[in-house]
């Protein structure tokens, strides 16, 4: 807009605001077409990491870096959402059995990143999986399906997640945390934060074609599809002996 005005004004007197309305007037906005994909209840989770921004840690009294886990049920669109300081396997791990204990049950497959705590070599026919996620998997009993290499979109509800907390939550939070006269957020209360807003805003938000929130997808069509969880929660220490 502002090349175009300023090329303009070589001609004639126009403000800015002018040329921007005019310009909106003729030349509406192309609709991207967008296809819905077909879900099934309980079939897939998506998960990944996403970089948040710098926070206090009180306990290593210190400002560290802060990511967000999230696994994302592809049919409900309901999603588990963690703090956490690392993209390791320690964090992918705990935060796999965290989700499944969040939903009360586990998918029959879950579709991670190309990320070294899952896949030690992506490959479009035969990928290497972790030694220790294929445990984690096996004792869950749920299928790893990695993506493709440049293949992101293969996971783009989990991308879409944490784009919306991104852009939603982060935000609000770090000027709540302003007002309170921290420049620098305090990680336990983002942790918790983080936890209320994910029940209270993000399950209950309407999602968009579908005319429910994913609290009600979850309730009525998938928590009943996911398999049951395991007796006792995974241990790497004791399941690799």
């Amino acid at each position: 807009f502002v090349v175009i005005h300023q090329l303009i004004s070589e001609r004639c007197q126009v403000s800015e605001p002018t040329v921007r309305r005019y310009i909106h007037r003729t030349f509406p906005p192309t609709k991207q077409p967008t296809m819905v994909r077909a879900t099934t209840p309980g079939e897939i989770m998506e998960v990944d990491f996403g970089y948040l921004g710098i926070s206090y840690d009180r306990k290593e009294r210190r400002n560290r870096k802060t990511y967000l886990f999230s696994g994302r049920l592809r049919h409900s669109r309901r999603a588990y959402r963690e703090r956490v300081f690392c993209e390791g396997q320690a964090n992918f791990f705990a935060g796999h059995i965290h989700a499944f204990e969040y939903f009360g049950g586990v998918p029959r497959k879950v579709v991670p990143d190309n990320l070294k705590a899952a896949i030690l070599a992506a490959s479009f026919d035969d990928p290497l999986v972790n030694r220790a996620y294929h445990d984690l998997a096996r004792h869950y009993g749920f299928l790893i399906c990695p993506c493709q290499p440049y293949s992101p979109r293969q996971k783009g509800g989990v991308e879409s997640d944490i784009k919306y907390v991104k852009r939603n939550f982060w935000p609000l939070f770090r000027e709540a945390q302003r007002r309170l006269g921290r420049e620098v957020v305090d990680a336990e209360e983002l942790a918790s934060e983080l936890a209320r807003w994910s029940e209270e805003v993000a399950d209950r938000h309407i999602v968009r074609g579908i005319g429910r929130s994913p609290q009600e997808l979850f309730e009525s069509e998938e928590r009943t599809a996911l398999a049951a969880l395991p007796a006792f929660r995974w241990d790497r220490l004791v399941c690799a002996q």
